[in-house]
């Protein structure tokens, strides 16, 4: 009986070990592949490459969510809305949103908006993109969004 219980310890050790190394490749999928996307687009409208990546770790949740998830409309490293990047480029289609470049360029954008509209406060920038513009007007915040934000902007450099 004892070995049973070390070797199921064994097993589960194993298994969260693999856990972790997942993770960290997620974090590098993020951070390696589109950095020069992130750096271009961000530099691009004014923005900072660290405010960018976080956005994006959270919205896709370090990669697992970058295929289509119609969560509310939303797909991609960015999980922005085909009538809010259409804010910025009216002739985008649907199949658009499948671009991880269009993600980001218009990311980038949008966040460059919100930055103007709440003349640089970090935290309502954030808290805008997730909850919209109107709720973070209103006072509302969703903490969780925003712990999480500034995890994700320490561990992404």
């Amino acid at each position: 009986m004892r070995y049973l219980i070390f070797a199921i310890l064994g097993v589960l050790a194993v298994t969260l070990k693999g856990d972790r190394a997942s993770i960290k490749s997620k974090v590098n999928f993020l951070t390696d592949d589109f950095d020069n996307l992130f750096v271009k687009y961000a530099k691009e409208v004014g923005i900072s490459p660290k405010l960018l990546k976080a956005i994006s770790a959270n919205e896709s949740q370090i990669g697992k969510f970058v295929e289509y998830e119609p969560i509310g409309g939303t797909s991609g490293l960015m999980h922005i809305k085909l009538s809010t990047a259409r804010d910025y480029e009216p002739d985008l289609l649907i199949y658009d949103m499948d671009s991880h470049e269009v993600q980001i360029r218009t990311g980038a954008k949008h966040l460059r908006r919100l930055s103007d509209v709440f003349s640089g406060d970090e935290k309502k920038i954030v808290m805008s993109y997730n909850q919209g513009e109107g709720n973070t007007k209103k006072g509302r915040e969703v903490s969780e969004y925003w712990e999480r934000y500034l995890r994700n902007k320490s561990r992404l450099g």
